[in-house]
């Protein structure tokens, strides 16, 4: 979306809905795959220990791999974009290693915000529990 070149409005605004389709693509299987997995071990340790109850209600599938998918294709999708147009200014005006050093601590807050951002999408969606 931040490429240098002759690319129009119409262009970079393709770019982020194209990204942001693709993003959620990825938020809808790994939801899926995510829950998948997670109601499976539970089923195999229920048959191991047919005492075993599960200490959370599990969330409904769709729910699930849809909280997975907005926050991908809207919030991470932006903040994706961003960086790159932050990082490939930084590189024009800083130092190697303040550049990588910089990239490092962006990226690492980058990670803390998808974090909070998913777990507050999945407490008011009810993905989620508040423990």
């Amino acid at each position: 979306m931040f490429e240098p070149g002759a690319y129009s409005a119409v262009n970079r605004l393709g770019t982020f809905v194209y990204k942001g389709i693709l993003f959620a693509a990825v938020g809808f299987a790994a939801g899926l795959v995510g829950t998948a997995l997670s109601n499976g071990l539970i089923k195999i340790r229920k048959k191991m220990d047919p005492g075993f109850e599960s200490p959370n209600k599990a969330p409904p599938t769709v729910l699930n791999v849809v909280t997975w998918a907005i926050p991908m294709g809207l919030s991470a999708n932006l903040r994706h974009q961003s960086l790159n147009g932050i990082e490939f200014l930084l590189a024009k005006g800083l130092r190697r290693l303040l550049f990588k050093s910089s990239v490092f601590g962006l990226r690492l807050a980058n990670n803390v915000l998808s974090g909070m951002n998913f777990v507050m999408l999945a407490r008011v969606t009810g993905s989620q529990s508040a423990a």
